[in-house]
């Protein structure tokens, strides 16, 4: 079945955005099921890892570097988002195939709107921080976030404030020019795992230059490979070999 839906999904809704013959490029899922068993039938595992930090509960300092951002700052920095990553994969070149997903306002908003419903229903009242950015235009670091329960409020176990897209601006910028701002997002991020009830913040796939970031700004982390659970997949239609591609931008709101 799995295979005949593989095939099916070639063509399905592929519109003018797939290969200009009426089918798709790629199809992506996210296997809770560990690696082998959707790769059998054409989804290759592709990189599933994450950074976890932990939440805090203190309050913030009264001065903070990053600046809080909510739906009326989404637009913005979807629009420089897309615009930059679209850059990025046309300057990709390494003999290999380069895919994303686009980070566009809607996929965004999904993931916002359900986490509207679900706050609403466990808590009463929805949030009002759904992210953080740092520094000046074309010299930002920004992320966007969302808060997603399997727990309740009795098991923090299955809660955890997702980093959707971090976003830097610049990717040349020097990390001592952004890391102060790139550790108050993160103690921002922080602060709302705790007051909203979850267990970790995730940052999904960070690239090296995340990393570093991470390294450099002094904030304990744990870095995570997922066996299991969320395995990024990608099924190719091209007639390039799936082991050959580049997912770019792979983080946590691509997934549905």
């Amino acid at each position: 079945m799995m295979r005949e839906v593989g095939e099916r999904l070639a063509g399905w809704q592929a519109g003018g955005g797939g290969r200009g013959d009426g089918r798709s490029l790629f199809s992506v899922l996210y296997s809770d099921i560990g690696k082998t068993f959707y790769a059998r039938h054409g989804w290759a595992a592709f990189e599933s890892s994450h950074l976890a930090f932990k939440p805090v509960e203190e309050g913030l300092a009264e001065r903070q570097v990053a600046r809080a951002i909510g739906y009326h700052d989404m637009a913005e920095l979807c629009a420089v988002d897309e615009r930059l990553l679209r850059a990025d994969l046309a300057r990709r070149g390494g003999g290999k195939t380069h895919v994303a997903l686009l980070p566009e306002l809607d996929a965004l908003l999904w993931h916002l709107m359900r986490e509207d419903y679900m706050t609403k229903s466990i808590f009463g009242r929805t949030p009002t921080v759904r992210g953080a950015v740092a520094g000046e235009p074309g010299k930002r670091v920004w992320a966007v976030w969302m808060r997603g329960y399997y727990g309740g409020l009795k098991k923090k176990q299955g809660n955890t404030l997702h980093i959707l897209r971090v976003v830097v601006e610049d990717p040349e910028q020097p990390d001592e020019e952004l890391v102060d701002g790139f550790r108050s997002i993160v103690q921002i991020a922080q602060h709302e795992a705790a007051e909203w009830k979850t267990q970790d913040v995730q940052m999904w796939n960070p690239t090296p230059k995340l990393k570093g970031l991470v390294e450099k700004c002094g904030i304990e982390s744990e870095f995570v490979n997922r066996d299991k659970d969320s395995i990024a997949s990608l099924r190719w239609y091209g007639e390039e070999p799936t082991a050959e591609l580049d997912w770019v931008a792979n983080e946590k709101y691509a997934w549905c």
